[in-house]
């Protein structure tokens, strides 16, 4: 018998590529899939960090509206 386990998947994408997002989460959906492993949209989440006293307070529109932005998350 054969069991698939899926685990949590923090992405960290810098704000240099910022634009690549979609492209990126693109590639995790390509991957799960030929693994046969899906994604629990309703579980995924968006979190945009800036350094204290950052001007670039502006976040960039977003491709993926299914995403929920947060501001705070917590990895176990």
């Amino acid at each position: 018998m054969l069991f698939k386990v899926r685990n949590d998947l923090t992405a960290v994408i810098p704000a240099a590529i910022s634009d690549l997002v979609e492209s990126e989460f693109g590639h995790i959906q390509d991957w799960s899939s030929a693994n046969s492993l899906g994604i629990n949209l309703s579980k995924t989440k968006e979190m945009v960090i800036f350094r204290p006293g950052s001007r670039a307070k502006h976040i960039p529109p977003r491709e993926f509206t299914d995403i929920k932005q947060v501001h705070a998350a917590k990895l176990l």
